[in-house]
């Protein structure tokens, strides 16, 4: 068994085990470790640049071609851009009624900026999520399933600017009543 074949069987027997024991929004993966991850911080940004060796734990698939580490002028170049393009593409017209408004709640939202190449293009994979409480996500894998608007993310290609891929996770039910985890009681 290859080594993506084998990232792909423990993803899966995680999110089946994470789905059996405890269902709803739940966290997979806030690991412990500790590397020393580049961090990006604004008035309006608070995130972290996971270098290429730790990219894989971050994002995989099988049409990806390798993984680098972005470049913060790059990154600062998505974020010029990504209002724009979140607002333009909005959740709603998507067909996510749960994720009001996040163009207009960019800055509350951290990130995790994973460089990763499809073919030969080289682009920045930028993960979204609300504050999360404590800092294991600086150098950890965040991976979660529901949360709505909590978590989004989208892709942004370096050598074109163009922003593709947005991706807005879905909101947990709660079974026996029939209502989402972030709707109104």
């Amino acid at each position: 068994m290859n080594a993506s074949k084998l990232i792909r069987f423990v993803s899966a027997v995680s999110l089946f085990l994470s789905l059996l024991l405890n269902p709803g929004h739940k966290i997979l993966f806030a690991g412990k470790e500790t590397y020393d991850f580049e961090e990006i911080k604004t008035e309006t940004i608070d995130g972290v640049i996971v270098p290429q060796d730790r990219a894989v734990s971050f994002f995989y698939g099988n049409k990806v071609k390798g993984y680098f580490t972005p470049l913060r002028e790059d990154i600062l170049k998505a974020e010029s851009k990504v209002f724009d393009y979140i607002r333009d593409n909005t959740p709603q017209a998507l067909g996510y009624p749960y994720a009001p408004d996040i163009d207009k709640k960019l800055a509350n939202y951290k990130r995790q900026y994973v460089g990763v190449i499809f073919k030969d293009k080289r682009k920045i994979w930028i993960n979204f999520f609300c504050n999360y409480g404590n800092d294991s996500w600086k150098n950890s894998p965040l991976s979660v399933i529901g949360g709505g608007a909590c978590y989004f993310n989208v892709l942004y290609d370096i050598d074109s600017g163009l922003f593709s891929g947005l991706s807005v996770n879905g909101v947990a039910v709660n079974t026996k009543k029939g209502i989402g985890l972030h709707d109104k009681k």
